[in-house]
């Protein structure tokens, strides 16, 4: 059975030149989904990583901020994990003189914990060192294993930390504030009522 619908969205910014892996990171990304995670992404997938990593001609993202608005069960939340996997042990290295690894902080965050923790629980099962069932241990990825540090899981202080000493880590909205974030993962946009999330 083949996908059913439209890759391209109604709504979006044009590129500002032809979209190649010289001029968007989305290409890089797929590639780390199916060669390391062994994830063949949708086409809308395919499509929203080249157009939204889009570099501008110095290197920098085109992008300061992206927003998708994409109905249920479409991969969604397979998208974001593994746009945060590839965050925390690919592009956290990238311009180590501009953000160093141990400053690339991701964070997540939703209205609660639980669909924050949605796309950190995916990444945790990709990576965790030390997996605790014979299912985490089949899930787990050992290059992943292998630059993963620490994982926590304890409610409250969720967190990945990478060997370069990046981190990942899991907040609801309204505590999401503190240092500054590299990367961030807003889930159900829709269901922030204020901009106290938007804010942190």
């Amino acid at each position: 059975m083949g996908f059913v619908g439209r890759t391209e969205p109604r709504l979006w910014t044009k590129p500002l030149r032809e979209l190649t892996p010289e001029t968007t990171l989305g290409f890089e990304v797929i590639a780390f989904a199916r060669d390391f995670l062994r994830i063949e992404l949708r086409p809308w997938q395919r499509w929203l990583l080249i157009h939204a990593l889009e570099l501008k001609p110095d290197g920098t993202y085109r992008f300061r901020r992206v927003i998708v608005l994409v109905a249920r069960q479409n991969g969604k939340t397979l998208l974001a994990s593994v746009l945060a996997a590839w965050w925390l042990f690919i592009d956290s290295l990238r311009h180590p003189a501009r953000v160093p690894p141990v400053d690339f902080k991701i964070v997540g965050t939703a209205q609660n914990l639980d669909i924050a923790r949605e796309p950190w629980s995916s990444v945790k099962l990709w990576c965790d060192p030390e997996p605790d069932t014979d299912a985490a241990r089949i899930a787990a990825i050992p290059v992943l294993q292998s630059e993963t540090a620490k994982v926590s899981d304890t409610n409250g202080k969720e967190f990945i930390l990478a060997q370069s000493l990046a981190h990942y880590e899991i907040r609801a909205a309204k505590n999401a504030r503190g240092k500054p974030a590299a990367r961030v993962l807003m889930d159900e946009l829709r269901e922030q009522q204020t901009w106290v999330a938007w804010n942190a």
